[in-house]
């Protein structure tokens, strides 16, 4: 199994290989071949930056169900858990514009604004 971050169900990708385990596998896309029919556009700005939503480029009803999937998956092949029947993941009324956790990223000076170099006591 290869995880790959920033495609959705039914985009064809190339993919780099970032970590290469033995049962598994991480990768980031080089280049797309075509995009799903699935995909939407991200409607916050920051998108693909701020690292805080990771799913905005599904429909909000697909986000639900592939995160469902994901701790599912999570529970059974990682955590060796014999799971019952889960009942589906209920939805936010509101489904843009809120926030239930903040992750504050530190990255390179690229993210940054410019400025001017002063001289020291001057």
């Amino acid at each position: 199994m290869i995880f790959v971050e920033q495609v959705v169900p039914g985009d064809v990708v190339d993919v780099r290989l970032t970590k290469n385990k033995k049962d598994w596998g991480e990768g980031t896309p080089f280049h797309f071949h075509s995009y799903s029919d699935k995909r939407v556009d991200p409607f916050c700005k920051h998108f693909g930056t701020c690292g805080g939503c990771q799913w905005q480029m599904l429909p909000y009803n697909l986000q639900l169900q592939y995160k469902q999937k994901q701790v599912h998956d999570n529970l059974k092949r990682i955590g060796k858990i014999e799971l019952p029947e889960i009942q589906p993941i209920l939805g936010a009324k509101q489904t843009t514009r809120y926030r239930n956790k903040v992750e504050y990223t530190f990255g390179t000076d690229e993210f940054l604004p410019k400025r001017t170099h002063q001289k020291k006591g001057g």
